[in-house]
C-alpha cells in the first residue's frame, strides 16, 4: 500500500473557507461557483477606486474593471444617443423612423379599404397571399385586407405548417408529407 499523496489530503477552499479533497495538486477552490466568485471579487478589489461616468459625469465605484457608466440610466441614454448619431449619418429613406413613417402611411392607406378587416382568413386568400408575384399594394385591393394584415399572413405562411397547408404550398414541410 503507497502512502497518502499530500494533495489528497483534505485542505480549505480559498474563497469560502469549507473543507474539501481536492481533485488534483494544483486545485484551490471546492467547486467552480467558487472560484469564479473569487476571480469576480478580488479583480473587483483590484480597480475599485472611484471613476467619473463618461455619460453623466457622476463619480461611481466600478462594478468591473472594464465598466465607464454608472448604471442602466446612463446606459439606455448613451445607447439611444449613439443610435441617433449612427441614423443621422445614414441616407434619408434609410433610416428606421423614415421606413416606419413609410409603413404606416402604406396602413392608413389600405385601412380605408379594407372590406375584410378582422375577418378570418380563408383558403384563397392564403393562396394569393403565398404568390411572390403579387405586390403589398395589389394583394391589399384584391383582397381587401389592409398591409399590416398581408405582412402578418407572409410571415405566418413561412413560418406554421398548418397554413402553408391551407394555401396549397407547393413544398409542405417534412412533417406533413409523412402524413
Amino acid at each position: 500500500m503507497t502512502p497518502p499523496q499530500a494533495w489528497k489530503m483534505p485542505t480549505s477552499c480559498d474563497h469560502c473557507g469549507s473543507t474539501f479533497t481536492r481533485g488534483m495538486p494544483w486545485q484551490r477552490f471546492c467547486s467552480t461557483n467558487c472560484k469564479k466568485n473569487y476571480a469576480y471579487h478580488h479583480s473587483q478589489a483590484a480597480d475599485a477606486s472611484p471613476r467619473e461616468c463618461i455619460e453623466c459625469g457622476a463619480t461611481f465605484i466600478p462594478w468591473n474593471p472594464r465598466c465607464k457608466l454608472c448604471g442602466d440610466p446612463c446606459r439606455r441614454a448613451r445607447r439611444s444617443r449613439l443610435r441617433a448619431e449612427w441614423q443621422s449619418t445614414l441616407p434619408r429613406g434609410y433610416r428606421n423612423s423614415d421606413l416606419q413613417e413609410a409603413a404606416k402611411r402604406q396602413h392608413d392607406r389600405s385601412l380605408d379599404r379594407a372590406r375584410n378587416h378582422g375577418n378570418n382568413w380563408t383558403g384563397p386568400e392564403l393562396e394569393l397571399v403565398a404568390r411572390g408575384d403579387l405586390t403589398t399594394e395589389e394583394l391589399t385591393i384584391a383582397l381587401g385586407r389592409t398591409s399590416y394584415a398581408i405582412h402578418s399572413a407572409r410571415r405566418l405562411l413561412r413560418v406554421d405548417p398548418r397554413k402553408q397547408a391551407l394555401a396549397g404550398s407547393p413544398n409542405p414541410p417534412r412533417e406533413m408529407e409523412q402524413s
